[in-house]
């Protein structure tokens, strides 16, 4: 399992900007959900309508889920405006996070939240990006001051104060308006956030950023649609393909999340004979799930609980998993099944099993989203993660369980023996995993354990990484 090189000390400001983002993230997904349903159950047609509803949702188990993923619409800049926020008479530490942006000196770090400011569907990058942005405010001492950015339709960067806003739980329109970026020689532009339906008009913006000495530092997840388009919808293939096209002609240096991803990266980019910008790779963080329960709740750990998480789609083996158990289930292994993970692509007959299976009884669970408490919940009442996916760039569902004391098995890949290593149990066919999961049904005493809290890495060694890399870097932008 990776370990963190350099630890440091937790202060009183970070503990309690933890604590407070994870209070703004949770309380906003709950007002959210209480007006939704306050509007519909307060109305009239509510109750006429109910009919209506059970038969929808019938129609919702037989209706085909859509093959291909919404595109979203980058938006328009928000008209100038004066904000009322007043240093000095804010909490800490939202005060000094906020000095830093509007007042601090030195290099600016923009940081790229588009696709979040968007649409939160709570994936791994979109948990990515908030956990990194959080550890980059919880830490003072980074040289850059990080500025949340958004790529509009104009095909500009602009701060992003109604996203950092909502981060930081702020009243609303009180950062004022968004006026155009002034980038300054020294500043740099990190691409946390996954850009790739945007590929044609993020080369001109990142191409306005270069000629004003910006260093760009896009974030690379994986490459698995180029690899394998047969695990994807065309479109998907396509925006990644065009994506690396801009960072090859752009990027300063490319921060990739495991070496496996690197390595692909090199390959893909090899392959088309594309410029290859410089290289690191960054460690991902397992202290994200903020809220988490109380201690005690560990002790309530069910030891037939197995738990999958992740979007569903066919590269992530959730068809191997369900037949396995379906085997185990008919030979009376009492084993209970949790999916943890929203509707993908090209899986409809996959999510009709799914649902079948789940309404018939208590040993299949399909949740397909769970904030970080409900996430943090069922790693620490599971007994074993299974990750079956045929292709992952890293995987963060690992470390978060490894961290929780949940034991892992996982498929054979050399990203998974990479960021696991021998802290996991390995499968490579559908036999061997059935084999593994009915040994585990049985006595699973001699499988490896989880690695301690202590031997992971944290979001802060994440955002260590890359500004330690990102301050060395000197003199003008590398040509391409």
């Amino acid at each position: 399992m990776r370990t963190a090189k350099v630890r440091r000390r937790v202060s009183v400001d970070e503990s309690a900007l933890d604590a407070w983002l994870a209070y703004v993230e949770e309380t906003a997904r709950s007002d959210a959900l209480e007006k939704e349903l306050a509007l519909l159950r307060g109305s009239r047609s509510w109750k006429i309508t109910a009919p209506l509803r059970a038969a929808n949702r019938l129609a919702d188990r037989l209706q085909p889920a859509s093959s291909q993923p919404s595109r979203p619409e980058l938006r328009p800049p928000v008209p100038g405006g004066v904000g009322t926020i007043v240093l000095g008479e804010l909490h800490a530490p939202l005060d000094r996070i906020l000095s830093r942006i509007m007042t601090g000196s030195g290099p600016r770090l923009y940081v790229d939240v588009t696709a979040l400011d968007l649409e939160d569907l709570g994936a791994g990058i979109q948990r990515v990006t908030r956990r990194v942005l959080g550890a980059m405010y919880a830490d003072m001492e980074i040289p850059f001051v990080p500025v949340p950015v958004c790529l509009r339709n104009d095909g500009r960067y602009y701060p992003a104060h109604r996203f950092l806003e909502r981060f930081l739980g702020l009243p609303p329109e009180s950062l004022g308006g968004e006026g155009v970026l002034s980038p300054r020689h020294g500043d740099a532009f990190l691409g946390l956030d996954l850009c790739r339906e945007f590929a044609a008009v993020l080369g001109s913006a990142w191409a306005a950023l270069r000629q004003t000495g910006v260093r760009i530092l896009p974030v690379v997840y994986d490459v698995l649609p180029v690899e394998r388009p047969d695990w994807f919808p065309e479109p998907v293939s396509r925006d990644l393909r065009r994506w690396l096209e801009v960072v090859a002609e752009f990027a300063d240096l490319a921060v990739c999340i495991s070496k496996s991803t690197r390595e692909a990266f090199v390959r893909a980019l090899s392959s088309d004979a594309r410029r290859i910008p410089q290289t690191i790779v960054v460690p991902m963080g397992c202290d994200g799930l903020r809220m988490a329960i109380p201690d005690q709740v560990a002790s309530r750990r069910c030891p037939r609980q197995v738990l999958m998480v992740g979007t569903i789609e066919p590269r992530k083996g959730h068809a191997d998993v369900l037949k396995a158990f379906d085997r185990l289930w008919a030979d009376g292994r009492d084993l209970r099944l949790v999916i943890v993970g929203h509707p993908g692509w090209k899986v409809d007959g996959l999510l009709s099993r799914i649902r079948k299976i789940s309404s018939g009884c208590d040993r299949l669970e399909w949740l397909e989203q769970a904030d970080d408490r409900t996430l943090q919940g069922l790693y620490r009442s599971s007994s074993l993660l299974v990750a079956a996916s045929e292709g992952e760039g890293f995987g963060l569902p690992v470390i978060e369980a490894a961290a929780a004391g949940c034991r892992l098995l996982l498929r054979d890949l050399p990203v998974f023996r990479e960021v696991a290593g021998a802290d996991a149990r390995y499968f490579a066919s559908p036999g061997d995993l059935e084999a593994a999961l009915r040994e585990f049904s049985v006595d699973a005493s001699s499988w490896p354990s989880p690695p301690s809290a202590g031997d992971l890495s944290s979001w802060g060694d994440t955002v260590e990484a890359i500004w330690s890399h990102a301050a060395r870097m000197s003199g003008p932008s590398i040509e391409s």
